[in-house]
């Protein structure tokens, strides 16, 4: 770790920062920009919305006291779980 100065205030400051902590100046563009991660994408939201609704229509259909609430609500919940973690788990 070595110590440079800020360009804005001349502060000095560690070549790790990603941002000057006196003034505020981000220090982007000199090999410390925050890690990046991949969006989850369309289809995993999609997949996401989908199951989110399915476990919705299952506690519904509970309350509603229909015979298939408790297994749609449970089937929705699996999915809704697998498909998150599949979303992040594909994350890079």
């Amino acid at each position: 770790m070595a110590l440079i100065k800020c360009p804005e205030c001349k502060n000095e400051i560690s070549d790790k920062a990603i941002s000057c902590p006196r003034c505020g100046y981000p220090m982007t563009g000199q090999g410390n920009e925050a890690p990046r991660t991949a969006p989850i994408g369309k289809k995993f939201t999609a997949l996401i919305v989908v199951f989110a609704l399915l476990s919705a229509a299952g506690a519904i259909m509970m309350v509603a006291r229909m015979n298939m609430g408790a297994p749609v609500l449970v089937l929705g919940v699996i999915l809704l779980q697998v498909s998150v973690l599949l979303a992040l788990w594909g994350r890079k």
